[in-house]
């Protein structure tokens, strides 16, 4: 009877240190993630993905910020080694994508992500003529807008759905890869 009291004990006391250490590390890793902050020097798509995130995470205010980035970033790409046909639908769909984006700024949530999933469709476009350095997936919630549905990339093939948040994370899927 006192061996068994003194490993449950032990158990108990093993226990509460490994919780404690893994809460610690994940702390860490929470911190280092919130530290990170918007740069112009991020690629355009880099911006997206960030503005994409806070939106999944139902943060409107960081959304906003990386709204911003995004824009400096769109405004700073390179389109000179892309053929003419090619730099002229890439400004096209810029000056839409720009037009979207300065709405996402400062902006409620809801009119966020409208903006965000106009935004989402010319990204696509663009993502096609421009190419990207890995691969993204193009993801579609079917439920957005009273049905219509609406889309987004991603990095990951995992659906984090930014159209709706924490309401419903998960909803949607890959129709799309884009290398």
């Amino acid at each position: 009877m006192n061996t068994i009291n003194t490993l449950s004990k032990f158990a108990l006391i093993t226990t509460l240190v490994m919780s404690m250490t893994s809460c610690k590390e994940t702390k860490k890793e929470v911190a280092s993630a919130d530290a990170t902050a918007p740069s112009t020097t991020l690629s355009y798509i880099e911006n997206y993905l960030k503005m994409k995130d806070a939106l999944v995470a139902d943060d409107g205010a960081t959304a906003s910020t990386f709204a911003a980035s995004f824009y400096t970033s769109l405004k700073e790409f390179d389109i000179s080694s892309f053929s003419d046909e090619n730099q002229n639908e890439i400004t096209k769909t810029i000056s839409m994508i720009a037009k979207h984006s300065s709405q996402i700024n400062n902006t409620d949530i809801a009119t966020q992500r409208e903006h965000f999933e106009a935004l989402s469709v010319l990204m696509v476009d663009l993502v096609k003529i421009t190419g990207t350095g890995s691969k993204l997936y193009v993801q579609y919630c079917p439920m957005y807008k009273s049905g219509q549905g609406g889309s987004w990339l991603s990095a990951n093939k995992e659906v984090k759905n930014p159209l709706f948040g924490s309401i419903m994370l998960n909803c949607g899927m890959v129709t799309d890869e884009i290398n």
